[in-house]
């Protein structure tokens, strides 16, 4: 394994757990174990046109809806290349090796061996470390670390609220001819989604517009070259002026939803301006001991000419040289200081999170960022260990308390850019998270 300077941890080989679903469900643990639990609810845990958005009900739920589809599910393993229902899952292949899994672990009964991982994956884990640091129990209750019946859905409350505000736009305003295009094509959950996952990582409304032009308008865009669409819905102008309208609304409605995750990011960004002010770059100690610096030196440039064929036509290009100024970049470090921050928070959540295990005795660990994943016969305990670490670390440290810390003993004097202290902490009470069922599922 290899880690990043956030601590954040990467397989070295190209063939790992990281990779895209297909190669992904070839990969399976060396020593099984002997039990299948928890193996139902995993194939319960995709999304797709025929699910019925079964990953956002409660585990019972799930499972009762495979023990309904079962006989679909055997077919499925049976004849995958004529059965073709599995392609429709939003990851087809590992919800093929999940059928598998099941399908022969009913056959053989208790004596099976399992080499599948189970994965246990957080809520928007993003927003969910900004709301532990922060304490922020109204957007924690969103992304499911406070007990919940029905599993919460950030990325559907936000897209509600779109709806509503685009609705508004169309009674109040005269010009309502971008509204009015939202409203026929209809905004759900995977309109936003991808703005909203982003948002914690750095993603501005302009970026969250290109998003929207790549995810949605450029597809709509070749449907019309290829004849399926008579004309683009959104307009001559292939959706531009629409993707900027809908990712305005998007990102103010995510500021409004959560606010305290929002101010928490803001004080890193002042943080990191105080500390370029002086030439210096921010940096602190993670939860996990890992050092953590914000560190983007201003690149060295060179201006070359380019010549092409023998037209005598020249363009001059600037490039880097992969040298550096001693100089700090303020806009890349203003920039990128939120979300490598939540990054090194996840990053160190995973790793106590591991260390815990092993602890215990659990070493075949499957781990992507925000996704744990262990053999079904210690899934019951592994999700356990995955909630008390997370609780653990926000008892343990308050990270925005410390990098704010760090930067004073950096710092030669105080400037007026520097925060006197953190935002001002909500009400939330990290032992529910202990009890969060949906908070990593």
């Amino acid at each position: 394994m290899n880690l990043d300077w956030r601590g954040r941890v990467y397989g070295v080989p190209s063939f790992n757990f990281q990779s895209s679903c297909s190669p992904t469900v070839n990969l399976s643990v060396r020593k099984g174990c002997i039990g299948s639990r928890f193996t139902s609810r995993t194939v319960g845990n995709f999304e797709g046109e025929d699910f019925i958005k079964v990953s956002k009900r409660p585990f019972a739920e799930r499972v009762r809806w495979v023990h309904e589809n079962l006989e679909k599910i055997k077919s499925t393993v049976a004849a995958p290349l004529r059965e073709l229902w599995w392609t429709k899952a939003d990851k087809p292949f590992q919800f093929l090796a999940a059928c598998f899994q099941l399908s022969s672990a009913l056959a053989q009964g208790p004596t099976f061996v399992s080499r599948l991982p189970i994965s246990f994956d957080g809520s928007c884990s993003g927003l969910q470390h900004l709301s532990a640091m922060t304490r922020d129990e109204k957007t924690a209750k969103l992304v499911n670390l406070t007990p919940q019946v029905v599993p919460q859905d950030i990325y559907q409350t936000i897209a509600d609220r779109v709806r509503q505000r685009v609705d508004g736009d169309i009674e109040c305003y005269d010009d309502t001819h971008l509204a009015q295009m939202w409203f026929k094509e209809g905004i759900d959950r995977k309109a936003v989604k991808r703005n909203v996952m982003t948002y914690v990582y750095g993603s501005s409304s302009w970026g969250m517009a290109e998003q929207q032009l790549e995810d949605l308008m450029r597809p709509l865009a070749d449907k019309v070259k290829r004849g399926k669409l008579k004309e683009h819905p959104f307009g001559e102008d292939k959706g531009a002026a629409a993707a900027k309208y809908i990712a305005q609304i998007i990102y103010s409605t995510i500021e409004k939803v959560a606010k305290r995750p929002a101010a928490a990011m803001k004080f890193l960004q002042l943080l990191a301006a105080a500390m370029a002010d002086e030439g210096l770059y921010l940096q602190w100690t993670t939860p996990a001991g890992f050092p953590w610096a914000n560190r983007y030196y201003t690149q060295k440039t060179k201006q070359v000419r380019l010549y092409l064929h023998n037209l005598g036509v020249s363009f001059r290009v600037l490039l880097t040289t992969g040298e550096e100024e001693p100089k700090i970049d303020r806009r890349k470090a203003n920039n990128g200081v939120a979300p490598n921050f939540v990054h090194a928070c996840d990053a160190a959540h995973l790793m106590r999170t591991v260390n815990a295990a092993v602890a215990e005795g659990i070493t075949s660990i499957a781990t992507v960022h925000d996704s744990f994943g262990c053999l079904p016969s210690r899934a019951g305990r592994f999700r356990k260990i995955i909630r008390e670490e997370f609780v653990r670390m926000y008892e343990e440290h308050d990270v925005l308390a410390e990098v704010l810390a760090q930067a004073r003993a950096d710092l030669s004097r105080t400037t007026k850019r520097m925060p006197s202290a953190p935002p001002q902490y909500g009400a939330l009470d990290l032992k529910k998270v202990l009890d969060a069922e949906f908070a990593f599922a």
